[in-house]
C-alpha cells in the first residue's frame, strides 16, 4: 500500500519492486501527483477520490457515471482495479469487465480528517486477507464511515470489531 506523500521516485521504486516481487500493489494517491506512465500497469488498485481522479486524469468527477470514465482512464493505462471514493455518493469500482456503484454508508460526519487513511488502510488489509476487491471495498468504505463520526485521526481509526458491528448494523448499505 503505497501513497504519495513521500518522493515520486521513492513510490515508483515501491511499486516496481512490489510488481516484480508478484506482490499486490495498491497506490491511495494523495497528495495527487503526476507518474510516469509506464507505471500504472504496475498497480493492482488505485484508489483516488473525486479531486485526485481529477487532477490525474482531467475528467471532471460528479457523479458515478464520470467516476466511471475516470476508473476507465486508470484501466485503459493497465491499472487492474480503479475504486474512485465519492465521500457521500458511495464508490465506483472499475475493472476490464465494467464499473459497479458501491453506495455510501450514511452517517452523521463529524471530522473527515482520516476517512481516506481509514479506507485505505482497510482496503489494503482485506485484500491482503485474500477477499477480493469488490468484497473488500464495502468494509472499506465502513472503515471510512466510522472514521468520520469520531474527532481527530489517530482516534478515529476504528478497529476490525468495530468496523464488523457497524456492517451488520446496516445489512442494506454499502451493496452493489
Amino acid at each position: 500500500l503505497t501513497q504519495l506523500e513521500t518522493p515520486v521516485e521513492t513510490v515508483s521504486y515501491a511499486i516496481e519492486r512490489g510488481h516484480a516481487a508478484g506482490m499486490t500493489v495498491l497506490l491511495d494517491p494523495a497528495p495527487a501527483a503526476q507518474l510516469p506512465d509506464e507505471l500504472w500497469a504496475s498497480i493492482d488498485v488505485v484508489t483516488p477520490n473525486e479531486t485526485e481522479a481529477r487532477i490525474l486524469t482531467g475528467i471532471d468527477v460528479h457523479n458515478a457515471e464520470s467516476a466511471a470514465a475516470a476508473g476507465r482512464w486508470f484501466v485503459d493505462r493497465g491499472v487492474g482495479h480503479a475504486v474512485i471514493t465519492l465521500a457521500a455518493q458511495g464508490a465506483v469500482l472499475v475493472d476490464a469487465d465494467g464499473y459497479q456503484h458501491f453506495t455510501a454508508f450514511q452517517v452523521d460526519a463529524v471530522d473527515t480528517t482520516a476517512a481516506g487513511d481509514a479506507f485505505a488502510g482497510y482496503i489494503g488489509s482485506e485484500l491482503a486477507r485474500g477477499l477480493s476487491v469488490a468484497d473488500a471495498l464495502p468494509r472499506a468504505m465502513a472503515a471510512g464511515a466510522l472514521a468520520v463520526t469520531r474527532r481527530g485521526a489517530s482516534p478515529s481509526l476504528p478497529a476490525a470489531h468495530e468496523v464488523e458491528t457497524f456492517m451488520n448494523e446496516r445489512q442494506t448499505q454499502g451493496t452493489r
